[in-house]
């Protein structure tokens, strides 16, 4: 679980266009198969955000291909929009992520740092054109003096949402990476 910084995503209409400093908060839930969802981004200097949950598209099955769901609007919920939540790709080391869904309208770039190597980078957008996506509509999120922005974070304390390597930890089923077990 932990926190993510978006490197890059295709632009949505859920996002704001200028958005900056976008990262995501993922935390297990009680139940172990229920995930809270936090997403922030910053828009001239304002804080947007969105909660909502995401869960295992099936649960009978250990691909990482998830279902998320908010309510819209936030300050008051009363429409559900749920959406596919797939992990593509991730590293061994549960550093960085690329997640996608079937349609290929939407793909997003995650790290656990607010910066990306850039041989990491294009190793994704690699993996992600031979997954079908059109690279050439990813937009780079700024991450600049994010550092001098938010409060230090140990990033040792912070578990990825999923992982497609082995680890003696799951979610529903779907293998968590956590320090020490990937």
């Amino acid at each position: 679980m932990g926190r993510w910084y978006e490197i890059a995503s295709f632009p949505s209409r859920f996002q704001p266009k200028n958005g900056v400093k976008t990262r995501a908060t993922y935390t297990l839930q009680e139940d172990g198969k229920t995930v809270t969802v936090l997403n922030e981004t910053w828009n001239d200097g304002k804080r947007g955000f969105i909660q909502g949950t995401a869960y295992k598209a099936d649960p009978n099955s250990n691909e990482a291909k998830l279902k998320v769901k908010f309510w819209v609007p936030p300050f008051l919920p009363i429409i559900p929009v749920v959406g596919d939540y797939w992990v593509l790709s991730i590293d061994e080391d549960c550093q960085y992520a690329l997640i996608g869904q079937p349609s290929r309208n939407y793909l997003w770039i995650l790290c656990r740092n607010p910066h990306m190597d850039e041989e990491i980078y294009n190793g994704l957008l690699e993996k992600a054109t031979s997954e079908g996506y059109d690279v050439k509509k990813l937009h780079k999120t700024p991450q600049t003096d994010f550092i001098n922005h938010f409060p230090k974070i140990d990033l040792i304390q912070h578990i990825p949402l999923v992982s497609l390597g082995p680890s003696s930890s799951s979610f529903g089923g779907v293998s968590v990476c956590a320090p020490g077990l990937a």
